[in-house]
């Protein structure tokens, strides 16, 4: 399982270990992390970095948004900031069951 941190900072670093610690508490499953987009994992990263639109979106840095496209382990987690990928995160964990 990889986990692709697109994304630098504390907020991003956390987001990024709560989301490998709870994939392996539910799979048993130890989760590698990334720097770099790959295939097969899960990207964490901001709308901006993913190339996804900001519409409806006021001011980024406080209005926080979030879209989270998994299916299995592939796919992408997305905040409008960082403090949004964490959200993102949360609200994926907790549609798995956690």
């Amino acid at each position: 399982m990889q986990i692709y941190q697109l994304e630098t900072g504390v907020t991003a670093d956390y987001a990024t270990t709560e989301l490998a610690k709870y994939i392996e508490k539910m799979c048993g499953e130890r989760a590698e992390f990334r720097c770099q987009r790959g295939e097969n994992g899960i990207v964490l990263g901001l709308f901006e970095t993913l190339g996804l639109s900001f519409e409806g979106i006021e001011n980024p840095e406080l209005d926080d948004a979030y879209e989270v496209k998994v299916d299995g382990f592939r796919g992408y987690i997305a905040g409008s900031n960082i403090r949004s990928i964490l959200y993102g995160v949360y609200a994926y964990l907790k549609a798995a069951g956690c």
